[in-house]
């Protein structure tokens, strides 16, 4: 069976990612790497709204390949 963490954090109107939380987690271990991959991803381009950015939420999916490989 294949476990999937989620988390969820916000974009903020410089590209900037902020609060990553686990919404549906794995282990300690594994969420706080997880959490540590997300902080570490190049800026995002932030969502625009009326040609201004905006800051905005989103939430991603993670499959198990990617503990289950190390």
């Amino acid at each position: 069976m294949k476990s999937k963490l989620i988390v969820q954090f916000t974009v903020d109107t410089t590209g900037q990612i902020k609060t990553p939380v686990i919404i549906k987690g794995v282990n300690l271990e594994i969420n706080q790497k997880i959490i540590n991959i997300v902080n570490h991803m190049p800026k995002w381009t932030p969502a625009y709204l009326y040609g201004k950015p905006i800051k905005q939420n989103y939430v991603l999916p993670f499959t198990d390949h990617l503990w289950l490989d190390n």
